[in-house]
């Protein structure tokens, strides 16, 4: 039975959802985790899953309302579940649901009487993103899983069989003398037993791989049918058909005859490195047969599984070519032997499940060139796969970018949200002076525009994530509209810069300067704010002016003119103006209210001989 890191226990009513939630999101981090399917809990799948618990090192127990009621019962498969986690000293991690209590110790078995004492999550029915990151971060033992690595060192051992191999029937060539001794019939004997075995294991692999071709064929399947059905369902009836295969699997039997006919081949067989070899080559397929089902169920529970489908098929192709060294190793073997084996090899080899196109009865030569060419192969597809593994790894998914945009565009939401809040509730009376005055009016539009701005991002990141996710048919947690409608962000969005044009009448209102101009440059100032709501001018750019000094004319600007660029330089503070402005002529760009009450884009130049000073105002406030 193949080995897990997480295993995943929980309730099907109410519990489902969360655990699929988990389990997908660990798979999709490269994390070696199992799903507990309690449909499929009965007679030997029970006590494959309590072999499975046994073999993990997390053992994470959902916990939905009522969870433990039924634990009373001995029998009851949750309650086996944990008490195997507790008897074998797993890291237990309760993630407990809404509406989930503990119930008094009492109510409890005496076995699970401890369980209340273990660390766990508490975390709402939904299993939100920082949920999952505390629970891989502080709560797992596992680390992911790196599939470079996991398939190097399953490239490693091929190599080593292969080499062993190769080094072990290319030495010298060298067969039984010219004149062939005489077999005894002790030897011929022991060659016949362990023919038998060694074909009944070979026999084994080919079921493996006729396993291997079912998975694939499903795997196929799945891929079909992804985007046509609901994703989860899809994923999860995939999962149990590969447990189902990894289940039927026959393990390995190196031990093919007795320690006393092995010292008999031993004196007689050319080749001792030869048994060894074969040894290896039983566990190591298994093992690839184990790592190609780890893969698909790997692959299926990424957001998009078709990506690797280069990948399996490659693979596939290394499985296939990978069975045909193994038999071309037991016909080199078998060909040392005495011909009396051969009525056994034909015997296994009729009932063999994949076709090779070798015939037996070769000499040990031909077999060593096939071993060499199949080699070869499965060298050159062992590195495109790997390869491709990276390739598929290296590119994150839509998805995943969405989502990571939405958390980046969230933090940024809540960062306009406090100063956007205030600034609804400012007002402009007579305890404000010109400078704070103004200081308000700025904060206000720079936070009305920022807090906007995130709202509609994120509007369109959720409509984006809600599509795609339909694409995939992959449950989506929102709704398209994401925080608010296109029409609630409409009225949000009005009743903002209704606000602010509400503080820029009050600041009229009290001409804290007696300013004979402030009509001029308040009605600029709300048809530029205007621009700036209905997207067709730049925001947080300009400086307004509001006068100059002793009322001269200037020979460019006029009152309520907003500055957006000088030298080439764009203009948003005081600052820029200063460092813009230089000696000589200075080109500038600037926007002026037009009879119609739009603003227009206007060019030119500020003389070099101009001595007019003038008073600005700026448009943003830094929050």
């Amino acid at each position: 039975m193949n080995k897990f890191d997480i295993f995943i226990s929980y309730r099907r009513d109410g519990g489902f959802e969360v655990a699929d939630s988990i389990y997908q999101r660990l798979i999709s981090s490269n994390y070696s985790a199992f799903l507990d399917i309690e449909q499929l809990n009965s007679g030997k799948f029970n006590t494959k899953l309590l072999d499975t618990i046994e073999g993990c090192k997390d053992f994470v127990l959902i916990l939905p309302p009522h969870a433990l009621d039924r634990c009373s019962d001995e029998n009851d498969w949750v309650r086996l579940e944990i008490e195997q986690a507790m008897r074998t000293n797993k890291n237990i991690i309760p993630i407990m649901l809404r509406g989930f209590e503990w119930p008094n110790a009492s109510e409890l078995p005496e076995t699970l009487r401890s369980l209340p004492n273990y660390n766990g999550i508490a975390a709402n029915h939904e299993v939100y993103s920082e949920n999952i990151e505390r629970l891989k971060n502080k709560f797992l033992i596992s680390k992911p899983i790196s599939w470079k690595i996991r398939y190097k060192r399953h490239l490693l051992t091929l190599l080593f069989v292969a080499i062993a191999l190769i080094a072990a029937i290319g030495i010298m060539n060298i067969g039984r003398d010219d004149e062939a001794k005489q077999d005894s019939d002790e030897y011929i004997r022991v060659c016949k037993d362990y023919t038998s075995a060694i074909m009944l294991d070979y026999l084994n692999m080919d079921a493996n791989f006729a396993l291997m071709e079912d998975a694939k064929e499903a795997w196929d399947e799945f891929l079909n049918s992804y985007g046509t059905f609901n994703k989860s369902q899809l994923t999860q009836e995939f999962n149990d058909t590969i447990e189902r295969y990894r289940g039927a699997l026959y393990e390995p039997n190196t031990a093919f005859v007795s320690e006393a006919d092995m010292d008999i081949l031993y004196k007689e067989y050319p080749y001792d490195e030869d048994f060894k070899v074969a040894e290896i080559l039983s566990q190591s397929y298994y093992e690839e047969i184990v790592d190609f089902l780890d893969k698909l169920a790997l692959f299926a529970n990424s957001e998009q599984p078709v990506k690797a489908k280069i990948t399996m098929d490659k693979h596939y192709t290394s499985l296939k070519s990978s069975m045909l060294f193994n038999y071309c190793t037991i016909l080199a073997i078998c060909s040392t032997m005495p011909k009396d084996v051969e009525p056994i090899i034909e015997s296994a080899i009729s009932k063999v499940h994949t076709p090779t196109g070798i015939s037996i009865g070769q000499e040990r030569k031909a077999y060593e060139l096939l071993l060499e060419q199949y080699n070869n192969s499965i060298a050159d597809d062992n590195k495109d796969i790997e390869t491709q593994v990276d390739n598929v790894g290296s590119k994150a998914n839509t998805l995943e970018k969405i989502d990571q945009q939405i958390d980046e565009v969230g933090a940024y939401f809540e960062k306009a949200s406090k100063p956007y809040n205030e600034a609804m509730n400012y007002t402009i009376g007579s305890s404000d002076d010109f400078a704070s005055a103004w200081q308000k009016i700025c904060v206000a539009s720079t936070s009305i525009y920022e807090y906007c701005r995130a709202v509609q991002l994120l509007d369109e990141l959720f409509e984006l994530s809600y599509a795609e996710s339909q694409k995939a048919n992959i449950a989506h947690d929102q709704s398209p509209d994401g925080i608010c409608s296109a029409e609630e962000y409409k009225r949000t969005k009005d009743e903002s810069y209704k606000k602010l044009y509400v503080l820029l009448s009050q600041f009229e209102q009290y001409n804290f300067n007696n300013d004979t101009y402030i009509s001029d440059y308040v009605n600029a100032a709300e048809i530029y704010y205007a621009g700036v709501a209905a997207g067709t001018l730049k925001p947080n750019v300009g400086l307004m002016v509001f006068s100059t000094l002793n009322d001269l004319q200037h020979p460019t600007f006029q009152v309520g003119d907003v500055i957006v660029e000088m030298n080439g330089r764009k203009i948003a503070s005081a600052d820029d103006f200063i460092a813009a402005r230089g000696e000589g002529e200075c080109p500038v760009k600037f926007m002026r209210v037009n009879d119609k009450g739009y603003m227009d884009k206007v060019s030119g130049v500020i003389p070099q001989d101009c001595a007019v000073t003038i008073n600005v105002l700026p448009m943003y406030a830094s929050l």
